[in-house]
């Protein structure tokens, strides 16, 4: 079978080959590619992006870090290990000093969601506690009809809130 194969070839023009090189390449860079989405799910509605974002801080303030970051990993556009690598950081931060610094956790509250144009969202949480606050932010972005979560952080850092819109 590799001898025919081999005999085909030597009859095509090396510019052929290369070509049909590329074309086979571009083909399993488009299947691999195709396969991208199913990793993470869209959400057709804000109801459906406020749903994700109010899970994910009911879990963050129940100090179930880890079922928050599954349930991001689930929606994220970002690779799994860019969120198990996020975890992990998340993890090593909430510690004594933690604990001291911002004191228990009371709660959550949504503070904002804007809409950029068309294409972007971003919802901003505060994760209450009782010295200090957490901001959480979640951005998504629109491809057509749906929306997709394509970036979140929380920081310890209040003061670009006052410079929002």
């Amino acid at each position: 079978m590799k001898m025919k194969l081999m005999a085909v070839l030597a009859t095509i023009p090396k510019a052929y080959v290369k070509a049909l090189g590329v074309i086979g390449l571009c083909s399993v860079v488009l299947i691999a590619g195709a396969t991208v989405p199913a990793a993470y799910q869209s959400m057709e509605s804000r109801r459906d992006m406020e749903k994700l974002t109010d899970n994910v801080m009911r879990a963050v303030t129940a100090g179930e870090l880890e079922q928050a970051y599954a349930e991001l990993k689930k929606n994220v556009t970002l690779p799994p290990e860019s969120v198990d690598a996020g975890l992990k950081s998340t993890l090593m931060q909430r510690n004594a000093e933690f604990d001291a610094r911002f004191g228990k956790v009371v709660g959550f509250t949504q503070i904002s969601n804007k809409k950029v144009g068309d294409s972007l969202w971003r919802f901003t949480y505060l994760e209450q506690h009782e010295l200090q606050p957490l901001v959480w932010t979640f951005q998504f972005y629109s491809v057509g009809d749906s929306w997709v979560l394509n970036e979140f952080s929380w920081s310890p850092q209040t003061a670009g809130l006052y410079l929002q819109d």
